[in-house]
């Protein structure tokens, strides 16, 4: 054998250093032992204190008084005077239609307590509330024009003293709620941040011991490769006095003896972490993991802002490949999604819950069945998806449904609820997808944010995107409706202006939908109608609320 391929390895000196290690690794501790001293703790449980409440509505068997009501104020004076009157909770139409016009001013709580007391059921109930009849007739005979202008204003004036002292009773009362809101906030947002730093303690001590695991694996590869090239040497060695037939027994000993122990690695191996101890961390990990993602969705977003005022100082500092115009365009992005979280709590406050929602577009799901949406190759597309309750609806039948919405804080949501959305804007997703791709598109309450020409960029790239014979079907506030078109429409400050059923079926027959249909949707409840108002006028003020456009684009 040709001496120049044998390595030229000086094996006493390697071995030496292998048993120093082995010897070094004895006198530790057990990894085991290691481990379970290593710092890690649990985390702190995130407990946050509720908000102090007001005082609690007392039933009484013997009747109320009329003050024992009007303590109460907003949500909590809705709810006593459905408990003590009617003896249940609010329902949710009655509950939504009440406050609503007790926080605009439309009624006054007598007037509310009074249509509950004499209501079919309040009358049933005969729940006795003293000073309610004359007060109610007397609010009741407000609302007459002319003469309930001059009764109010005497009535105002014979009870300015108490008016007054109410006034600053409220006042009180607010400023009490006001203070301890405040401080509720303070306390929460201190355990918040204890908890977030004490978290990414936790995580700079779990990355040093990934780290410290890592060092270990590279190692044991170390001693595996030495290993090999010690068998290595010593066989070559033996093939070569063999070969020249000058090895005598005593040489043979000899290498024997400087041969590496197996055992030895066997030591070595034993020494390392063991595997359980790994899955145990990586339980740890996971966990560690979980408890960070459980942080609110507005903590997120103020995190990623963060980051992106942090790398555009950065960026000022270095040479950036970006010109001033992308960093603009880039900010002006972010900003459009700063108030992402305000527009999600004024739907929770005005849209209705998710439950409410599901039950009114449930009358959509026969022209999703008729038009054959729904499937893996023909999915339906929700436009404005929002909080996801119409993308939830689908899941639940069965059917296959993807949502695109711009409000980052809304998509996150729907990914709690392992929805497939996408955060884009509704036109710009229209315009880079591909031609008949959809067996419908839906968007609900979204064209009355759009301008004139948005309108037309949204039909066209409806009408691109859906598979011929595809259904369309646009919701939006019906201004046929005097109330709706006059107040209730304006609500919602990003809306632009309201889109009488006519102009819409103008526009998608001249975009090219056929079989167009208008269909009325949610009338005032009967429950919430004046009975006094009738002909041509009940139908303007309690008529269909909203309406919806259902068109199909044309199979040839």
């Amino acid at each position: 054998m040709n001496a120049r391929n044998i390595p030229q390895i000086d094996l006493a000196e390697v071995m030496a250093k292998i048993r120093a290690e082995i010897d070094k690794n004895r006198t530790q501790q057990s990894s085991s032992d290691y481990f379970e001293n290593f710092p890690l703790r649990k985390p702190k449980r995130l407990d946050l204190q509720m908000l102090p409440e007001g005082p609690a509505f007392e039933m009484k068997r013997r009747g109320y008084n009329l003050k024992d009501f009007l303590k109460f104020h907003g949500v909590e004076f809705i709810d006593s005077a459905y408990i003590g009157i009617l003896g249940r909770e609010p329902d949710p139409e009655g509950y939504e239609y009440y406050l609503h016009n007790l926080r605009t001013g439309t009624m006054t709580k007598v007037e509310i307590l009074g249509r509950l007391r004499f209501s079919p059921e309040g009358r049933a109930k005969s729940v006795i509330v003293k000073g309610l009849l004359p007060n109610f007739l007397i609010q009741s005979l407000f609302r007459v024009p002319v003469v309930g202008y001059f009764s109010r204003l005497f009535t105002g004036i014979l009870n300015l003293p108490a008016i007054i002292k109410n006034f600053e009773r409220l006042e009180c009362y607010s400023q009490t709620r006001f203070i301890d809101f405040q401080n509720h906030n303070v306390i929460t947002i201190r355990s918040i941040q204890d908890t977030i730093n004490e978290m990414s303690d936790q995580l700079l001590i779990l990355n040093d011991l990934r780290a410290g695991l890592e060092r270990l694996d590279a190692i044991e590869l170390e001693l595996t490769d030495s290993r090999d090239v010690l068998y290595t040497k010593a066989d070559r060695i033996e093939l070569q006095k063999v070969s020249s037939g000058k090895a005598d027994r005593s040489e043979v000993e000899k290498l024997a003896a400087s041969k590496v122990d197996i055992s030895a690695f066997e030591d070595l191996k034993v020494s390392k972490v063991d595997k359980t101890d790994l899955a145990g961390l990586a339980s740890i990990l996971t966990q560690q993991q979980q408890n960070l993602d459980s942080l609110q969705f507005t903590i997120t977003d103020l995190e990623r802002r963060y980051s992106l005022l942090v790398e555009k100082h950065l960026n000022d500092l270095v040479v950036s490949s970006l010109s001033l115009q992308q960093q603009t365009q880039t900010l002006m992005v972010e900003s459009s999604h700063l108030l992402d979280s305000l527009y999600l709590s004024f739907e929770d406050q005005f849209r209705g819950t998710r439950s409410d929602i599901k039950d009114r577009i449930r009358i959509y799901l026969p022209y999703i069945r008729k038009a054959g949406a729904g499937s893996a190759d023909s999915p339906i597309l929700d436009l404005g998806c929002g909080r996801g309750e119409w993308l939830e609806f689908c899941s639940g039948e069965g059917l296959t449904a993807k949502g695109v919405d711009n409000n980052r804080i809304m998509i996150e949501l729907c990914r709690v609820f392992g929805l497939d959305v996408i955060e884009a804007d509704l036109l710009d997703y229209l315009s880079m997808h591909d031609t008949d791709n959809f067996g419908a598109i839906t968007a609900f309450h979204i064209v009355e944010h759009l301008s004139f020409k948005q309108i037309i960029g949204f039909f066209d790239g409806a009408f691109r995107a859906l598979k011929p014979g595809g259904t369309l079907i646009v919701e939006t506030p019906n201004p046929d409706n005097m109330m709706v078109a006059s107040r209730d429409f304006y609500q919602d400050p990003t809306h632009r202006n309201p889109l009488p059923s006519s102009t819409l079926l103008f526009i998608a027959k001249a975009r090219g939908f056929t079989d167009l249909e208008i269909l009325p949707l949610n009338p005032v409840p009967d429950y919430a109608r004046d009975p006094e108002v009738t002909g041509k006028l009940r139908d303007l003020i309690y008529g269909p609320q909203d309406y919806a456009l259902i068109g199909k684009k044309p199979s040839q």
